[in-house]
């Protein structure tokens, strides 16, 4: 969008003339992300190791009910220990056991990324 003294031209080359003052609003739209949720030595059943959906910036992660502690296959012998930033040690723990988000836990990076299960 240009602004000049006399008229603000939009990303669509339309021109909106003033006659005096304006208060312009900015409108924002979210950047949406692809999470990859990473089964990690696990599986969402029939094998499949990884799903991805879709997340916002500054937004609470989603996951989907197949991607949910129960619904899980987990490595044998192994209990899901939820969701986290890194495969194992440190990183940020995303959801408990039972894979219900955790208070507080938004979306904080800017590009698409990939979350690990724990196993233990």
């Amino acid at each position: 969008m240009a602004v000049n003294k006399n008229s603000i031209v939009n990303d669509h080359d339309s021109a909106f003339i003033t006659c005096g003052k304006a208060t312009l609003y900015a409108k924002w739209t979210p950047a949406v992300y692809k999470v990859t949720l990473n089964a990690n030595g696990g599986t969402f059943g029939a094998g499949i190791k990884t799903i991805r959906v879709n997340g916002s910036y500054d937004a609470p992660y989603l996951i989907p009910e197949s991607a949910k502690g129960a619904s899980l296959v987990s490595p044998e012998g192994k209990t899901f220990l939820g969701w986290w930033t890194t495969p194992k040690a440190g990183g940020r723990q995303i959801t408990d056991t039972d894979g219900k988000i955790l208070p507080d836990t938004i979306i904080k990076t800017a590009k698409s990324h990939e979350l690990y299960a724990r196993w233990g």
